[in-house]
């Protein structure tokens, strides 16, 4: 009984060790957001704009209430972030548009730092004519006491926010291009938001207001993801989500310290996707999902700031996230650099064939 609580110790410092550092704090009295006045670094091109959606001071959602009206939206403009409303938000539009969920203990106060940090490395990548709608989706993933209560409760809590991820996404207009991006836990809400878009539900909640799921171009990448590896199989817990999405990639690493402890969260001994990789993948649609095995990229961490400065896993990643390369119009914008790259290593990730190094069918978390 003493080793089995001290695993999980293990794993929840594991678990939190990229996502607090010195000078943040763990916790915070404020219901919303406290927006710092400026971005750190570089700022955000010229043709895109940088959104925050805030589920911090919402409970557990109610099936038959609109949500996406209750939600704290915030822009970046010249001057700071400044409050939106949602129908400012739908309206904005622009070539894609990309989420980005974080994962475990990412307090209020990094959450910004965290979302810029994850702008930069998607668009640095991207091509420079095309517009992007960043969102940083914040939700109440502080530290808890506890460590056992503390996973059980934010996986609890990924299953409230992919409904409320899901009730967003079913206001866009038909045809936008939707790219989702998670890490970890972050990773499991994306991956319940789209089973609900696909007409799932969890926990007896579902889209009651939505009577066939709309008309997106999904794709999404699950990093280091922090879920069971076969709930995508059929009759799995998120089995609707490799069908309604048009692409997804699970890049995971079969080194992670953290996830490799995952299954001593239950008695069923789940593998988690960011470690194994997908379950039963000859079983899903090639075409659709893929995976990555980036241990020989990262080793032994679970850090997602190592994700973001590798060339190899964000081009990658990129790829997925945004449509297809166009031919690059003239375009006076900031440019870009990231400060951490891997030695010698490549921009394009090899593609492998029933390979652990490679490109199979997919699935992720944090």
């Amino acid at each position: 009984m003493i080793q089995a609580w001290l695993r999980i110790l293990l794993l929840m410092m594991l678990l939190s060790s990229a996502s607090l550092r010195p000078g943040w704090s763990a916790t915070s009295t404020d219901s919303t957001e406290a927006a710092p006045d400026s971005l750190s670094g570089t700022g955000i091109r010229a043709q895109d704009s940088l959104w925050l959606i805030g589920t911090r001071h919402l409970g557990s959602p109610h099936p038959n209430r609109c949500y996406h009206q209750h939600f704290q939206i915030l822009r970046y403009e010249a001057s700071g972030w400044e409050n939106r409303d949602s129908s400012e938000f739908i309206t904005d539009q622009r070539d894609v548009t990309a989420f980005y969920v974080h994962g475990n203990r990412v307090d209020r106060s990094r959450v910004f730092s965290r979302g810029h940090e994850a702008y930069r490395a998607v668009v640095h990548y991207g091509d420079p004519a095309e517009s992007v709608r960043f969102v940083v989706w914040s939700w109440p993933s502080d530290q808890i006491c506890g460590p056992r209560r503390d996973i059980l409760a934010k996986a609890a809590r990924a299953d409230s926010e992919a409904y409320y991820l899901a009730s967003i996404l079913s206001q866009m207009p038909d045809g936008t291009d939707v790219g989702l991006l998670g890490f970890s836990f972050g990773a499991r809400i994306i991956s319940g938001a789209l089973h609900i878009i696909g007409g799932g539900s969890l926990n007896g909640r579902k889209l009651t207001s939505v009577t066939e799921p709309p008309h997106l171009q999904l794709r999404a990448v699950l990093m280091a993801a922090a879920m069971d590896n076969d709930w995508w199989l059929p009759y799995g817990r998120h089995h609707r989500a490799p069908g309604i999405a048009d692409q997804l990639l699970v890049q995971f690493n079969s080194s992670d310290p953290a996830l490799r402890l995952y299954p001593r969260i239950d008695r069923r001994r789940p593998q988690a996707l960011g470690y194994r990789g997908i379950a039963g993948l000859g079983r899903l649609d090639s075409q659709r999902v893929q995976q990555q095995n980036v241990q020989c990229l990262l080793g032994k961490t679970h850090d997602v700031s190592r994700y973001f400065s590798s060339p190899t896993i964000m081009q990658r990643a990129r790829q997925t996230l945004l449509p297809p390369y166009r031919p690059a119009a003239t375009s006076d914008i900031d440019s870009f650099t990231l400060q951490q790259q891997e030695p010698g290593s490549s921009p394009v990730a090899a593609v492998g064939t029933g390979s652990d190094l490679g490109f199979l069918e997919l699935d992720e978390v944090e």
